[in-house]
């Protein structure tokens, strides 16, 4: 596993125990206190779904799937994503798990 995305995965795990301090917490890749978390779920079944975590200042972030989708969480449906303007739903550079000298 890349030592970025370790980063991004301690750093969602922090936010995942502690929610209010996700706009608080620094940016695993540049530093700053920008980050987003969405859950994108099904329509029939909110409780599962994909998480969107990015930084809004460097627009690199991690999705991971099938994940339990907390009560606080901010969710979308598919349907209701493709509604969403971009600039609230920004597109982002997707760190990946390994990297090709891993």
């Amino acid at each position: 596993m890349s030592e970025i995305y370790e980063k991004w995965l301690r750093e969602y795990i922090r936010v995942e125990k502690d929610p209010r301090s996700l706009r608080t917490r620094p940016c695993p890749s540049c530093g700053q206190p920008a980050l987003r978390l969405l859950f994108v779920v099904h329509k029939t079944d909110r409780s599962i779904g994909w998480a969107k975590f990015w930084c809004d200042n460097c627009r690199k972030g991690v999705f991971f799937s099938r994940v339990s989708v907390p009560d606080w969480g901010e969710r979308v449906t598919m349907e209701e994503r493709r509604a969403v303007p971009s600039e609230e739903l920004p597109g982002y550079e997707i760190i990946p798990p390994t990297t090709y000298s891993d």
